[in-house]
This record gives C-alpha cells, sequence and structure tokens, in this order.
C-alpha cells in the first residue's frame, strides 16, 4: 500500500497552481487583511497543514487569519499539537457554514471523496448566506470517474438536463423532458440519456460539478430559500404554496406536492431530477420560465434567450448572487490511484454599471393590475422598440464579458498535472481503514480483494455497508 502522505508532488503542484491563482487575482486586498478558511491536513507526523506552508504562508497570509476545519479527532489533534498559530475547529464543512456567519476571502474545500450532497449543500450555504467576499477565490476538489450509476444521474439532472429546462421554452422543453423520461423509464444508460442532451461523461462531470458551483453563487440568497426570489413571489398564489410546503415535515410530500403544483409529470426521469433543494429549485425554473415566455409576448422584437439572460440577471441582483469572473481547472491522478478535479474559481458582485443597465429595464413596483401587490415592470423609460432590443444586447454581452464562464462556457478544459499514484506491489496487505479508504473513492470490494491481501470481497462488502450505515445515523 502506497504511504499515507499527501505530501508528493502532483498534489504540491497542485497547491502552487491555488497559491498563484491567489497572487494574481486576490490583489485589492493586503495580505495581512485575507481571511483565510481551508482543511490544512495533519495526514502524518510532520505533515500538518502542508497546504497552509505551501499556499497561505508564501502568500504572505498571517496564520492568525486562518481557520482549520478538521473532521478527525486525530488529525485535530495532531494539528494543535504542532501549534501552528492556526484557528483549528473540529467540525464537518457543511454544518460549520450553515451555523456560521463568518466571512472569507479564500475558501479551499480540498475535499478526497466524490460530490455529493453534502458538499453541494456546503456551497448553497456560502452563496446564501454570502459567506464569500466578492473578489474572493473558491477552490473546491472532489474525486471524478468510477462514479455509481446513481451519481451519474444526480450529475445528469443537475447538469444537462436543468441546462434544457432553462434553455428551452414551452412545447420545446417538454418534448425534450417527455423524450428524456421515456429513455430512462426504458432502463437506458446514461451515455444514452447523454446522447439526446448532445453531451459525454467528461461534460457531464463538468457541468454536473464545476458549472453547478457556478449556479449556486450566482443563485444566491435564491438557492438557498427560493421563497426569498423575486420571480416566487411574483405569483401570490405560488408564493403562499410554496411556503406552505416548506412547512411540511415529510420530505417526500414537499417535493410531490411542488411538483404536482408545476403540472411536472411523475416519470421515474422526472422523479429523480429533484430529490432535496432541487425540488425548490424547479419552482424557480418554472417561474422563470413563465416570466420570459410572458415577458417575449409583449415583446416579441427581442430575441426570448435575451430576455431570458435579462431576468435571470434581474434575479441575480435581488438575490445577491455572484459572478464567476475567473476559473482555472485542473484534474490530477492522487496516490491513492483516484482522479480529482480542482476547479479554482473568482467571484465577484454584480458590477454596478451592470446593476444600472439592468435596473433601466426591468423595474419591480407596485402595479395596479397586481391590486397594489410588487410586479415586474419591463423598459420603465418607454424606449422605443429598436433602442430597447439594443440595449439589452448589450446588458446580455457585458453580462458575459464580466462572467468569464458565460463567455468561454465548456472551452475552459481542466488541465492535467501528472499522476502520484505508486501501483502496490501485487497482493500487498493492507489494513481495514485503508480498505475503507478506497471504498469511500470508488474502490469496489472485489477490486481490492484482488489487488491486496488480508480480507476477502464478503468482508469488504461488509466493511463498506458498516460504513454507510454508520454516516446515515450520524
Amino acid at each position: 500500500m502506497a504511504k499515507r502522505t499527501y505530501n508528493d508532488p502532483v498534489k504540491q503542484l497542485s497547491r502552487q497552481k491555488l497559491k498563484e491563482f491567489i497572487q494574481r487575482h486576490l490583489t485589492h486586498k493586503r495580505p495581512e487583511e485575507i481571511k483565510v478558511i481551508c482543511f490544512p491536513g495533519a495526514e502524518a507526523e510532520g505533515e500538518e497543514a502542508l497546504e497552509v506552508k505551501e499556499v497561505y504562508d508564501l502568500c504572505g497570509i498571517p496564520r492568525a487569519n486562518i481557520v482549520g476545519l478538521e473532521v478527525g479527532k486525530e488529525e485535530e489533534a495532531r494539528l494543535r499539537k504542532a501549534n501552528l498559530g492556526l484557528e483549528v475547529i473540529l467540525q464537518d464543512a457543511h454544518d460549520f457554514f450553515k451555523e456560521t456567519d463568518r466571512r472569507f476571502d479564500v475558501i479551499s474545500l480540498d475535499y478526497k471523496g466524490q460530490r455529493t450532497w453534502k458538499e453541494r449543500d456546503t456551497i448553497r450555504y456560502i452563496a446564501g448566506k454570502m459567506l464569500l467576499t466578492s473578489g474572493g477565490v473558491l477552490m473546491t476538489n472532489h474525486a471524478i470517474k468510477r462514479e455509481s450509476s446513481p451519481t451519474q444521474l444526480d450529475y445528469l439532472y443537475r447538469g444537462p438536463v436543468s441546462e434544457v429546462i432553462r434553455s428551452l421554452f414551452g412545447s420545446a422543453r417538454r418534448e425534450k423532458l417527455d423524450k428524456i423520461a421515456e429513455l430512462e423509464s426504458q432502463g437506458a444508460d446514461v451515455e444514452a440519456i447523454l446522447e439526446l442532451t448532445g453531451n459525454n461523461l467528461d461534460t457531464l462531470r463538468t457541468m454536473g460539478i464545476s458549472k453547478e458551483t457556478i449556479d449556486i453563487m450566482m443563485g444566491g440568497k435564491a438557492d438557498l430559500d427560493p421563497r426569498s426570489s423575486i420571480m416566487v413571489r411574483l405569483y401570490n398564489q405560488q408564493y403562499e404554496m410554496i411556503n406552505k410546503i416548506f412547512s411540511s415535515a415529510r420530505t417526500d410530500t414537499r417535493i410531490n406536492s411542488l411538483k404536482e403544483a408545476m403540472g411536472l409529470k411523475r416519470e421515474k426521469g422526472i422523479e429523480k431530477s429533484y430529490l432535496d433543494w432541487g425540488s425548490t429549485k424547479t419552482f424557480l425554473f418554472y417561474a422563470m420560465q413563465q416570466l420570459t415566455e410572458s415577458a417575449h409576448k409583449q415583446n416579441p422584437h427581442i430575441r426570448i434567450e435575451d430576455l431570458a439572460s435579462l431576468l435571470g440577471l434581474f434575479q441575480m441582483v435581488e438575490n445577491k448572487g455572484m459572478l464567476c469572473h475567473q476559473l482555472e481547472r485542473y484534474t490530477y491522478t492522487s496516490n491513492k490511484n483516484m482522479n480529482m478535479l480542482m476547479d479554482i474559481f473568482q467571484f465577484v458582485d454584480m458590477p454596478r454599471g451592470l446593476v444600472t443597465r439592468i435596473g433601466d429595464l426591468i423595474e419591480v413596483r407596485p402595479l395596479q393590475k397586481f391590486n397594489g401587490e410588487e410586479g415586474i415592470l419591463m423598459n420603465p423609460f418607454k424606449y422605443e422598440k429598436p433602442e430597447l432590443r439594443r440595449r439589452v444586447e448589450a446588458t446580455v454581452r457585458k453580462f458575459k464579458e464580466v462572467s468569464v464562464y458565460h463567455s468561454k462556457g465548456l472551452e475552459i478544459k481542466p488541465t492535467y498535472l501528472g499522476s502520484s499514484y505508486n501501483p502496490p506491489q501485487r497482493n500487498s496487505k493492507t489494513t481495514k481503514q485503508q480498505a475503507i479508504e478506497l471504498m469511500s473513492v470508488g474502490y469496489t470490494p472485489a477490486e481490492i480483494a484482488q489487488e491486496f491481501r488480508g480480507f476477502t470481497k464478503m468482508q469488504l462488502a461488509a466493511f463498506k455497508a458498516w460504513e454507510t450505515m454508520t454516516k446515515k445515523r450520524s
């Protein structure tokens, strides 16, 4: 078995990329002003807080400004014993961000395993509670490939399928979703469904992880609670309904009620797409679609895609969402032979000039036809049709100039940094803890039993089942 260490050349190179990104883009603050939160790491004696030593020390950031999260008591004790001057907290990142109101300039989430609901919801707390400062750096690192079929389906519905919902309108959207649902009800694999959306597994991971992070940060408060969205508030009846549903104790009842209210069919494919927070996000998409199509009926001379973008920007301003201004992406093979995807983002608040442009085109005000309730007024300054179209197009174009992802999209391919994996000697012995770690990043009991001595496939399967059950209880 390879030595339990994170002190290896490729991992060190990934830290160097993070350091360089911070030095290039976090220039609006002096190093002594920068607040950092990270997973310092303490895998072994003498290897405590390598990220701090190789990144933040070299950026000149005082250790007193750094919060280090650890979930393992052994690692936490090792960090405290090292007495490095950090603020060490024994807590899971999800729980920390759920509870805290502290804001940071650098948030580094260097996970070892695959992205699950917990990592996703951690980003939602960061976005919804505005815990990253404008111009701040967010780094995420996740294991990719070796995903289970449910995980791939999760990526599929959070990426390409949600893109279908947002990019198509009316009958075209319904037709595409019906085809996807039919394919999955027939037991088609993920790749067959992907073909229908014009994607492959590599872009699926991009959309399922990287793009989702960007979408969540853009959603701001509404991604944490869609009831805060102006798009939902515009429909009083639906707003009351969603408030009532949110108060429901049973998650499955809440999801079914939402889908029923939105007129979504209950095929397996659609059912699978929104299992947690996503169900409420779907309601938001629905409200956006209705408003976009209504706005297009009143302004048929403007492209419906531009109106959708404009309304999305308006919602983003209302919900304090953030734009992805810079993005670098890297992959590497870890010393456990796991492919990792590291995204380094810089997020900024919507520029004031763009906010002004949007305010010239859309306004929220009490409207008589809404019985005095707030509503959206398009074109409050009564621009003539050609001028209105020009201003809408210019605003959308300006947004794409500011948002690197929306200007370059999937052209931002990950750069491969190399591999630090050293294959073990055939049939070398493994420990129970090492076997559990390998299974947590995607290895199957059969693969481990074939590669190492010490445990049978049945024993390893039992370890995995026990570990899964223990996590559910916690």
